[in-house]
Order: C-alpha cells, then structure tokens, then sequence
C-alpha cells in the first residue's frame, strides 16, 4: 500500500510569497484533482510539454516537470507553476528560515495553511503520448473570410498632472470663464497665422498642402486689416488731439483743420500702400521659395494613436517670421505703447496676487520663463488665466513676453521662493507644478516627485515628455507598472542603464529587471549576453547555466565562443567538455571555430587558469590555421593570445621570425578585377538565404521548408513551416520565416539554437524589414508603420506612425537608421528618416523623380538613395548612371533591348548589376567612381538573386545555387542545396 502523502501545518502568513507571480523561470506545472477532471489534466499536460519533460500522477493531481527551467508568465499558466528549491519542486517562493521546518520531499504545494509533500517515488508515471490519436496528416489552412484581429498597441503614453492629481487641483474660478473664451479665440487665431505662414521656420506639423499662393492671399487680407486699422486709429488720435473752439475761431481754424486731416489722410494711404506691397512682396518670395527649395520643407511627423507608444521628439521649429515683423512694426508706431500697457498691467495684477499670498490664482496667471525651448517670438496680447495647474505634455516652443533680464531674474526669483514656500507647507502637487512649468525645471520636478515616493506621477509625465528611455523605465518599475517598463525596455532596449540606476537604491526591483532583460537577450538570440546579464544574481545562475548549456548545444561559432564563458564564470566545469575541445584541437575542418573562440579570448576580461588553459590547448591547431592561409586573426590578435599563456616550450618551438598574422585583401583594394564562377545546380529552388554566422547559412526552398546548412551545402537542421522570404535577427541564432497566403504573410518564428518553431500567426503586412533585433520587427501597413513585438505573435505593437500623409512604397532598416518611402497626396514621394533605437524622426525630404527611361530609386543604407537612371546613347548601347552623396557616382555602358529588365541592388559600398541580355554576368561596381570589382559568371536561363550580408554578398537562384561572395577577404565560397 502506497504511503499516504505528509501535510505540514504551516500558517500562510509565514510564506512570504506564497504564490509564484510574474515572469519567472518555471520547473514543472502542477494539476489539482480538485480543479481539473482527468481529461482536463490530460489536456493540460498534451499543451504544456516539452522536449525531455516527464509527467507523474498523484492521487491529489498530475505533475508535469519539465527537463530545464522554461520561462513562463505565472499569472497565465495552465496549471500551478512550481520553482525549484534546491532538488525539490516548491509552488511558492521560499527562503532558508522557511525551508527549515519542511520535511523532505520532491515537491512541496504550499495551499492555505498546509504544506503538501510528496515524493516521485509514490506516484505513476504518465506516458502522454498513449492520449494522442493516429491519423492523416494536417495541412496548413486558412479561411481568407475571417477577419484578422487589430493589432494591440501598447499604451505607454504619459498623462498631465492635471490626469494623474484628479481632483487634487481645483478647477478655475467661474470669474474666468469670459476671459478664458477670449483667449481661446486668440489661440485659434494664432494657430491660423502658424499654418498660413508655414515655411522654412515652420514646425514640422505645419502643413504645405495649401501652397504658397494660398498663404499670401491670407497674408495679403491680414495686412490690409491692419492698414485699414491704423488708418481709423490715426483718425480718431486726430478728433482727439483737436482743441474746442469757440464758433468764431472756427473759420480761422478751418484752414489748419483741414491741412492736418489731408495729411492724415496722405500718411494713412501711405501706410495703407507699403502693406500692399510688402504683401505682394511676401507672394512674390513665397512662390519662388517654394519652386527653388522644396526640399527645405521640414518634416511632419506622423501623428499618433491615442494607445500608441509615444513618438520620440523632432528638431525644433525656428521662431514665427510674423512675430518679429509685427514686433518691428508694434515699436515703430502708436500700438507699442498699447501693447506694453496691456502686459504691464497684466504682470501687475499677477505680482499681486503672489503678494497678497493668492497662491492659487497666482499660479494660474503666472508666466513659464524660458526653458531649453526657444521662444516662438513676441506675444501680442495679454496672457490668459490657467483653467487648470496641469503640466504640458510636450516640449514645444511658446510665445514669449519681452520681460528684460532683470524682471525675469526677479520673477524666476519669485517663483522659487513659492515653491520653497510649498514646499515647506507639503503642498507637493502646487510646488511640482512651479518646477516643472513655471521654471521649466523637469529633471528637478521628476526628481522631487521621487524623493516623494511619488513614482507612478513621476512615470506618467517622464513619458509625456519624452524622458530618456532608462530614466522611464526605473520610474514605471518603481511605480509597479511593470507591463509598460518592460514594453519601453524592449522597445528602446534600455535594459543596461535603467538596472544600472536601479541597483544600488532598490536592488530587488533591479534584479527583476535584471532577469527580464536576461530573458529578453535569450529571445533575441543573445544566449551569452543573457547570462553576462543575470549571473551578479545567485538565485539566476540555474537559469544562466541553462541557458550557456543551450548555446553549447547550438554547435558551431556560438558552442566555441561558449566555452569561453564557461571558463570564465565556471572554471570547474570545464574538465566536463573534454571531448568537445580534443574535437576543436584536432579537427581541421573546425577553423573558424578555433577563430571565434580565439577571438573571445581576446574580448575577454577576469582571466581565470581554466581560460588561460584553452590557449595552451589550442594555440598549436590556431597557428597551423595561420599558416595555412584559413586563420582568422592577425598579428597583433595572435600576439595578446600568446600573452595570456607564457607557455616557454611553445615559445621555443615557434619558427624565427614574426607569427603567421593573416593580412586580407578588400575587393576594393584590389588592382584588376577578380572573375568568378558560380556553383552547380541543385535540386531545391533557393528562393532566399541569409547568413547566420561564419559558415551557416539558413536558406528557404517555399513549402519545403527552410533549412539551416554549412559552407559546404550539408543540412545541419531542417524546419517544416513554408518559407518564402526570411528575416533574420542581428544575432543570427533566430529567424523569421514568412509565407503568402492569399494577400496575408503567414509568419513562423525560427529558433535557431533549440530547434524549435512556433507559429506566429497571418498579416496584413505590406512590406517589411529583412533584419530585426529578434523581438521588435518594423512593418507597414498601408498609410501606418508598426514595430511588431514578434516574442509570442504578431498582435503587440510597442511603435507606430498611424496617420501618415499617404502609403509607405518602401523601407530599408538597418541598425542606426529606419528609412521609409511614403507617397505623400501632396509632395508626391517622401522619404522618412528615423534614428534608432528611439526612433526619433531626422527628416522628411522630398524625392526628385526622373523623366528618363530607365529611372529607380535604391535606399541607401547610409544615405540618402541612390539615383539610378539611363537612357540609350548614340552607339545604341544603354548608358547608366547613378548618383548619391560622398562621391558616389558612376557611370557603366552595356547592350541591351530591353534596360528594364536590369536588375540591381545596393549595400554601402557596392552595386550589384545583372543585365538583361548575354552574357548575364553578375557585377559588382564600386559606388565611388564606379570601377567594377569583381565579375560572378552566372548561367544565362537562371533567375538569380542577391542580399547584401554583414561581410560581402549572398547570391541565389532558382535552380539551388548559393555563393557567399567575402568582400573583406576577395574570396567566395559555393554549394548546392540538394
């Protein structure tokens, strides 16, 4: 008879974490038979299984324990997640003093106020795969009539202060709603004037849309009004300025009278003929402006959606043209005086109030000095009551008034002295408010919010303004919204510096950060990152060794490069992969191997014995590669390594003379050009390839699959998902397969290094990025741009342009820069620059189309693009040009009849050109001074094509040819896909 399971009373309240929450590194599921039938637990198992997991089953439940840690959100799970605690499996977080009293077991389930213990030994195993029923294989469907569910932005947007305090900031007296309608008015007049005068000084949502025609005209209509107003205000200055007369003087007087009113009469037409023609003037220059310079128009950015992430700041706009000339012309006349006693009495009336201690109207009246913002130029009118002690939430430019320095010295003096008063009397909200909008003092703002404790406040307008990304995502952490943090954090990758900020004030709140940014290398494919990331914290070791197993089993550059690691974190575990460094000793076909390990070597920091000793271990095998011309490594490489081991026999061995360094050769420092050959055919069509690291490739063969091969065309893995086009992350342990479906992308995620796939779903994708960071993936979608967060499916957007001025027709994304072709309904063709990884928007310029015959833009990944365009010349051959910036220009002739079959395709330095006709060579032209490097002779019925690589290009073709063409080394390396 089974032993009965052991229950130890245990109050709750001496658990401190009695439940598993969060995003934490699970070892196993654990199914009460009082929650679930036996179906349902069998269900539940079938879902939740791994590779190498087992399941046993209890009289109380089933449990599922899986091989190694898998990380899993604990609020979703299936089932109880359980953590392991030493060598048992625990449903709840416990520390020494709680473990102390428990009796041992293999899983302890904390429920209430009892313990359950239980031991493998007692229990049955399970065998799922006896619950799975046999029969004809599935194929991959579709129904194209539902309807794709809309993506969910993630709302990572910041709130006034006004949102965040509520109640907390009394609205404005009802004595002020007629003044706050006036000034409502002024406000939209004034954003009428900003739109008519749109320009080169413009802000960048100004619109262009009307032309220049369209905004003299209204220039023209305003400036008579002002004329026709003078000419009535120098009338009504003269009746008042005319002394009283007696009835008879008034005959001797009607001469003067009627002199002076005919030269009023004169100086107002005058006055009133100089605005006609400085109005015609302004039409004149508006219109030659905007003929000459349509590339000066700044760039508008895309307007958000309400749930969307915040769009990162643009350049700020100059000051307003109108306000300087109306200042010019308020000081040159009457109106000046005008003016300057509208404010003056204005800056009165709100000094008094500050010392009548009228603190709360004070401050609605109050003025902001200037900030890091610059002024929009002179306000014409007297400032407005606030409705309200809210913040901005941006940091635009204003309208300013003319104070002097030595009154804004005394009202920045005021306005620190209220704060200091509010401060001391712990009105925190009135005192945040004098910072951050009176004094333009945001950083102090923040800061003293959080010397409040005031985090959630403080998160909400560091979004709202844009804050630096580390600086946001501490604040959301402090403030408990960890769901927006790690959004902001995955989106603007600023783990490192927000645990940096975090880990000496509030280290547990850094280590949680610490393991999700640990958890968010693994899934870009940063394996080792991920453990440099979380090994400061003991209790993430398990989950690092994990993960440094996984990269040794990967194989190839990465399992060296691993090695490495270990001997530097695990120096006594190293004796365990013995058998592996005898392979990369001995091995010949193992030198690139032998070269990224050296180079991690070399990169490496905190030597330890055992690391020291993989040098003695392998510098023999690494010189012979030297020697042999297959090294990777110069002489100054080879020099730091034979430091680090101070072996004197090998020393002694060493021929005379310098070590064996490898000087390559560019292509582009080559003096002839070099020919080479393309490789046999295959059996499978190459429909795309990428590389992943030095000698792997991964390639796509449609509904065969993609497959993973090395430089010599043999199969290192196989992953059934159709493949049509693949996106490949930076860190080439991860890949995007996509497949068409009927207008819909069909998008699997490819996990490189475990072997695994999973289905991300269908798209209404438009185009894409060729290369991700292996979490965010920028699409577009029509009129919207999209950084799709790819870790689970294709429904989280942590970054979006939603209301562009027309369709995206191309993108180009690399690491530093986003570029997109928007065909704007106004401009015609625009490209957008953003900078990454904050996605802030460089520009917005116009592109020049080309009426010649052949005519094609090509993003540069660096610049603006190429300009490439031909036309048939004199001998009848086809002349083509192109033309960019920093010299990049060419010039190539060649027979053809038909140039718009050419095809072409650009990286940094080079164009690669296949003509339409015989021979259908590939070329590869400089795209400075545009000589030709090197020739691929390709054959002629095979519709090849090329993608730029990280060292050189890959070309592909539709009868199973590959060749790597290495542009730092001038060699190339071929095979067949069989």
């Amino acid at each position: 008879m089974p032993a009965q399971p052991e229950f130890l009373a245990m109050p709750a309240a001496q658990v401190r974490h009695p439940l598993l929450k969060g995003r934490q590194p699970v070892a196993g599921l654990w199914f009460p038979s009082d929650w679930f039938d036996e179906a349902a637990r069998a269900h539940r198992i079938v879902d939740a299984w791994r590779a190498g997991a087992q399941a046993f089953r209890f009289a109380e439940g089933d449990l599922l324990r899986f091989a190694v840690p898998v990380s899993l959100d604990c609020d979703h799970a299936t089932g109880w997640p359980l953590r392991r605690e030493g060598q048992a499996l625990c449903s709840a977080e416990l520390d020494l003093a709680e473990r102390t009293g428990l009796p041992p077991a293999d899983v302890w389930l904390v429920n209430g106020g009892e313990v359950l213990a239980l031991r493998i030994a007692q229990a049955e195993p399970l065998d799922p795969s006896l619950w799975l029923a046999l029969g004809p294989a599935l194929f991959d469907t579709f129904d194209c009539r539902e309807t794709l569910p809309e993506p969910v932005v993630l709302d990572a947007d910041g709130h006034t202060l006004r949102e965040v305090l509520g109640d907390a900031v009394p609205p404005a007296s009802a004595a002020q709603a007629e003044f706050l309608k006036a000034m409502t008015e002024r406000a939209q007049r004034e954003k009428v004037l900003k739109q008519v005068n749109a320009g080169p000084g413009a802000t960048p949502g100004s619109s262009r849309r009307d032309g220049g025609m369209g905004m003299s005209m209204r220039t023209v209509a305003w400036l008579a009004g002002i004329a026709a107003a003078l000419f009535f205000a120098r009338a009504l200055f003269n009746a008042l300025e005319s002394p009283s007369t007696p009835a008879g003087a008034q005959t001797r007087a009607h001469a003067a009278t009627s002199q002076v009113d005919t030269s009023s009469l004169w100086v107002s037409l005058i006055v009133f003929g100089l605005a006609l023609l400085l109005a015609w003037w302004g039409l004149r220059k508006n219109a030659g402006d905007a003929a000459r310079a349509p590339s000066r128009t700044k760039p508008r950015p895309g307007a958000r959606s309400p749930k969307s992430l915040k769009q990162r700041g643009t350049a700020q706009p100059g000051r307003s043209r109108w306000r300087d000339w109306m200042a010019r012309l308020a000081i040159t006349s009457r109106l000046s005086r005008l003016l300057g006693r509208q404010q003056a009495a204005y800056l009165s009336r709100m000094l008094k109030m500050f010392d009548d201690g009228d603190l709360e109207q004070a401050l609605r009246h109050a003025i902001p000095l200037g900030g890091d913002a610059q002024s929009l130029g002179q306000a014409f009118g007297t400032p407005g009551p606030r409705n309200d002690l809210s913040l901005s939430g941006s940091l635009g430019q204003n309208s300013s008034i003319s104070l002097g320095n030595d009154f804004e010295a005394h009202l920045r003096q005021l306005y620190r002295k209220t704060y200091e008063k509010l401060d001391r009397e712990g009105r925190i909200d009135e005192a945040v408010f004098v910072l951050a909008e009176l004094l333009q003092a945001r950083q102090e703002a923040l800061d003293y919010l959080e010397k409040h404790q005031r985090h959630a406040q403080a998160a909400e307008l560091a979004l709202a303004w844009d804050w630096p990304p580390a600086v946001i995502v501490r604040l959301l952490c402090l403030a408990g919204d960890w769901r927006r943090a790690l959004a902001v954090a995955r989106r603007d990758n600023a783990f490192a510096s927000a645990v940096l900020q975090m880990q000496e004030r509030w280290p547990d709140a850094a280590n949680r950060l610490r393991e999700e940014w640990g958890q968010a290398l693994a899934q870009q494919g940063e394996w080792l990152k991920a453990v440099d990331a979380v090994w400061p914290v003991a209790a993430l070791r398990e989950q690092a060794a994990a993960w440094l197993l996984a990269a040794e089993a990967a194989g190839g550059q990465l399992a060296a490069r691993a090695l490495v690691q270990r001997a530097l974190l695990l120096p006594d575990t190293l004796q365990a992969c013995a058998a592996r460094l005898r392979s990369l000793r001995d091995d010949p076909s193992l030198h690139g191997e032998r070269a990224a390990l050296a180079v991690a070597l070399n990169a490496a920091s905190g030597h330890t014995d055992a690391s020291r000793g993989l040098v003695a271990v392998l510098m023999p095998a690494l010189l012979a590669d030297q020697s042999q011309g297959l090294g990777r490594l110069d002489k100054k490489a080879l020099q730091s390594l034979m430091r680090l081991n101070a072996d004197t026999l090998l020393q002694a061995d060493l021929p005379g003379g310098e070590l064996p360094g490898i000087e390559a050769k560019p292509l582009a420092k080559q003096s002839t050009m070099l020919t080479f050959e393309a490789p046999a055919a295959g059996v499978h069509a190459v429909l795309d390839a990428v590389l992943l690291d030095e000698g792997r490739y991964l390639i796509a063969t449609g509904e065969a699959g993609a497959v993973m091969t090395d430089n010599t065309g043999r199969v290192l893995a196989r992953f059934a998902v159709p493949a049509y086009r693949l996106v490949v992350a930076h860190s080439g342990q991860l890949a995007l397969a996509l497949a068409q479906r009927d207008g819909l992308w069909r998008v699997s995620r490819i996990d490189l290094v475990q072997r695994q796939v999973s289905d991300l779903g269908l798209s209404e994708i438009d185009h894409f990025a060729g290369e991700f960071d292996g979490i965010g993936w920028t699409v577009a979608r029509g009129r919207r741009i999209q950084v799709i967060d790819t870790g689970r499916s294709l429904q989280d957007v942590l970054w979006q342009v939603s209301d562009l001025p027309g369709v995206v027709t191309d993108l180009l994304v690399t690491r530093e820069v986003e570029q997109f072709v928007v065909d704007d309904e106004s401009l015609g063709p625009c490209l957008w620059r953003y900078q990454c990884p904050q996605r802030r928007l460089l520009s917005r310029e116009p592109l020049a189309i080309s009426a010649r015959e052949l005519s094609r833009r090509l993003l540069h990944p660096q610049s603006i693009p190429l300009s490439l365009s031909g036309e048939y010349v004199e001998d009848g051959r086809f002349e083509l040009n192109w033309l960019g910036l920093g010299g990049m220009n060419g010039r190539v002739r060649f027979s053809t009849t038909d140039a718009s079959e050419l095809q072409s395709w650009i990286d940094r330095d080079w164009l690669v050109l296949r003509p339409p006709d015989a021979p259908r060579d590939v070329l590869l032209y400089q795209l400075r001074g545009g000589s030709v490097g090197a020739s691929v002779a390709w054959p002629l019925d095979a519709a090849v094509h090329a993608r730029p690589v990280t060292n050189g290009w890959l070309l592909f073709d539709d009868q199973g040819r590959v060749l790597h063409l290495d542009i730092e080394r001038s060699t190339t390396v071929g095979f067949a896909i069989r």
